[in-house]
C-alpha cells in the first residue's frame, strides 16, 4: 500500500459535494450506458506524513458513491408508523425521491462526514466535474489506505490487507511511524490518467 502512494496525509474533512456521474457503456442498460455517482471531498491537511513536502493545504478527495443524501428521518418525512385500523398497508414501498434512490455506499468505502479525520494513501486521480468546474482530485489507492483517526487512534476502514489490519488500535504517532519507515524512497508509478513528468 505505501509503494502505491504518492502521498501519505492525515486530514481532516471539510465539505462533500456530488460531482458529475462516471458514465460507461453497458448493452442492456438504459440509454445503452451505466452511470456511477461521484463525489468531491475536501479536506484540510493536518499534517504530511508522507511523500512530497509542500503543497497544497487541502487535497480534493475523488470518492465514488453520493454520501449526502438525507436521510428519511429529515426535512420533516419520518418513517412510516402502523397504518390506521382497517387500512391496508401497500403491496410495494412507497418510490423513494431522486436523492434518496440515488445513494450509494460501498461496505469498504463508506461516507465522508465532515470534522472526519483520515490518514489517508494517496495518489492522482480523475479529473471530474463539481459544481461548476473541473477539479483534478486525489485518490485513496485502495478502501485499505484509508484510516479514520478517533481519540489519537487509528481504524482501518477495510482489513482486508494485512497491513491495515495491523495498523488497528496503533495510536496516531506510531502509524506515522510505520508510514515514514515503510515509505523509504519508494515512488509509485503512474496510473493511467496521469501525465508523466520528464
Amino acid at each position: 500500500l505505501l509503494g502505491l502512494s504518492e502521498a501519505v496525509v492525515h486530514a481532516r474533512v471539510q465539505n462533500v459535494q456530488p460531482a458529475a456521474d462516471l458514465v460507461t457503456d453497458a448493452p442492456g442498460e438504459p440509454e445503452g450506458h451505466d452511470r456511477i455517482p461521484m463525489e468531491v471531498v475536501t479536506l484540510q491537511v493536518v499534517d504530511r506524513i508522507g511523500g512530497r513536502e509542500g503543497g497544497s493545504s487541502t487535497i480534493q478527495l475523488f470518492h465514488t458513491g453520493l454520501s449526502k443524501a438525507p436521510p428519511a428521518t429529515e426535512g420533516g418525512r419520518r418513517p412510516p408508523g402502523p397504518p390506521p385500523e382497517g387500512v391496508q398497508r401497500p403491496s410495494s414501498p412507497p418510490a423513494l425521491g431522486s436523492a434518496d434512490s440515488r445513494t450509494v455506499i460501498l461496505s469498504d468505502d463508506p461516507p465522508y462526514r465532515r470534522g472526519e479525520e483520515y490518514v489517508l494513501m494517496l495518489r492522482r486521480g480523475p479529473e471530474v466535474r463539481a459544481g461548476g468546474r473541473t477539479i483534478q482530485t486525489q485518490r485513496v489507492v485502495s478502501p485499505e489506505g484509508r484510516y479514520h483517526v478517533r481519540n489519537g487512534r487509528v481504524e482501518p476502514v477495510s482489513e482486508r490487507a494485512e497491513f491495515a489490519r495491523q495498523q488497528r488500535g496503533r495510536s496516531l504517532e506510531q502509524m506515522k511511524q510505520v508510514v515514514e519507515r515503510g515509505r523509504g524512497n519508494a515512488r509509485a508509478p503512474a496510473g493511467p490518467w496521469e501525465q508523466r513528468g520528464p
